[in-house]
This record gives structure tokens, C-alpha cells and sequence, in this order.
């Protein structure tokens, strides 16, 4: 085979019988969206040209893969029914439901209000590089919190909405240096307010009312502190000053 031409093409991962094409001299993937970056084309010896104008890598087969891993680790997933097994995820025509993507590449997961139960699959969930905003808000997840911690690059997490309960481990958001955004609100919740909640040094908007968390609130100081409700709990005081909210009762 001298030449190949795979022009206009979407592939989930690099053709077995282009691998194989050892002799091809020749090869345009010209136009072609791919979701495989492992096309290696050290294979062909013989190779001369390739033409990859507007050639371009969309999701990456990690990406593709690790959502449909976890899409299987819900139940009522019927909402999720674009998530396709051989389509793109981050693509006009085949866009899955609840992504949020730039420059073909997921950055993150709003699935709010779908009626999903089940576990959430944090495996998956990290395989997702890209992965910086994550909500599951308004569903039907119960039990522990998932192990959310182990994402350390998420900037939002939207858990508020569901029936989860327990306690948070105090340590749990102390490697989520990232973290702005954290709503934990109207779950059940117990136990007191996590202290590595609260020294989050970016952390802008805090939501954890509408549970049965106890204890004093504990110190925050975070200038970046924008919105902040921990009411209908079973807080008793603060231990410390919340910054612009010590003098209002409104988000108590």
C-alpha cells in the first residue's frame, strides 16, 4: 500500500488495518477527528508525506472511556441515553448530555435534575484529566459522601440536593487546594463542619444548609468569600470570624 487517504473520518482509536499498513508511503488524515492519542506512526518505515490539514484530536479514549464507565455505575441512567458507544463525546452532532467541553476536551459534568441513583464511580471520574467542574446536584444518591477528594484539580462541586449522610472525615478537602466552590446543601449530613473545609485558600461560595451538621463553626477568613448559608443546622456559634459575614444573621 502506497498511499491512504482517511480523509472526513471520526474514530474512536486509530484503525487496526491503517497500524498494519507497514508499506504505506502516503497518508492523509486530512479533515479526520480522532479521540485515540496514541496514533503512532513510527510503524511505517516507509512513510514520505502526511497531510493532517485540518486534522484535530477531539475527547481522548481515556475521557470517552472512563464515562461510560461511569454512566454503568448508575441506575435510572435514562437520561444519559447520548452517551453512545462509538460516538464523540464532545461533538456538535453527537454532544452527550450534561458534558461541558472546550476545545474537544471534557472539563465538566453538570448532571443536574436527571433522576440518577446508584454509586458514583470516582475511578472514572479521575481518569477524566480534564475534568474542573463536577455536579450531581438534584439527584438521588444516598449514603457517604463519595471519595470526591481524590479529584485535587476540581475548582466546583455541586453534591447539593440528594439524600447523602454521615460524616465528613475532617481531613477530606485537604488536598482540594483548587476547590471554590463547594455545595453540600440539603443532604443529611452530620457531624461537624470539616476544618479542611473551611482553610480552602480560594474558596468563594459555601453552601451547607438544610442539614444536621453540629458543633461551632469553625474559623474562615478567606477573602475571596463571597456566598456563604450554613442555616437550618444544628450549629451553635462560631469559633471564629467569617469574613463580610460577621455582622449579618441573613446566611446563618
Amino acid at each position: 500500500m502506497k498511499a491512504s487517504n482517511r480523509k472526513t473520518c471520526k474514530f474512536i482509536k486509530a484503525p487496526q488495518k491503517l497500524r498494519r499498513e507497514l508499506h504505506c508511503k502516503n497518508l492523509s488524515i486530512s479533515f479526520a477527528k480522532v479521540m485515540d492519542l496514541d496514533w503512532h506512526f513510527h510503524p511505517f518505515p516507509y512513510l514520505v508525506v502526511i497531510s493532517i490539514f485540518h486534522f484535530s484530536l477531539t475527547s481522548s479514549a481515556s475521557d470517552y472511556e472512563a464515562l461510560l464507565r461511569l454512566k454503568k455505575s448508575f441506575t435510572n441512567a435514562g437520561a444519559l441515553s447520548s452517551w453512545i458507544p462509538g460516538s464523540v463525546p464532545c461533538n456538535r452532532q453527537t454532544h452527550w448530555n450534561g458534558l461541558l467541553c472546550f476545545n474537544g476536551i471534557v472539563t465538566g459534568l453538570q448532571l443536574e435534575n436527571m433522576g440518577l441513583s446508584g454509586t458514583i464511580d470516582v475511578d472514572a471520574l479521575a481518569a477524566i484529566h480534564g475534568l474542573r467542574s463536577l455536579s450531581f446536584a438534584y439527584n438521588s444518591f444516598t449514603g457517604t459522601i463519595p471519595q470526591l477528594h481524590r479529584l485535587g484539580y476540581l475548582k466546583a462541586m455541586y453534591l447539593r440536593g440528594n439524600r447523602f449522610s454521615g460524616e465528613i472525615p475532617p481531613d477530606f478537602f485537604f488536598k482540594m487546594k483548587s476547590l471554590k466552590k463547594v455545595w453540600l446543601s440539603d443532604n443529611k449530613f452530620t457531624g461537624g463542619i470539616p476544618p479542611s473545609l473551611a482553610e480552602l485558600p480560594r474558596l468563594s461560595e459555601l453552601h451547607l444548609e438544610k442539614n444536621q451538621f453540629s458543633g461551632t463553626i469553625p474559623p474562615i477568613d478567606q477573602p475571596t468569600l463571597m456566598s456563604f448559608n450554613v442555616s437550618n443546622n444544628k450549629l451553635c456559634c462560631f469559633s471564629g470570624c467569617v469574613v463580610s459575614f460577621c455582622s449579618s444573621s441573613d446566611n446563618l
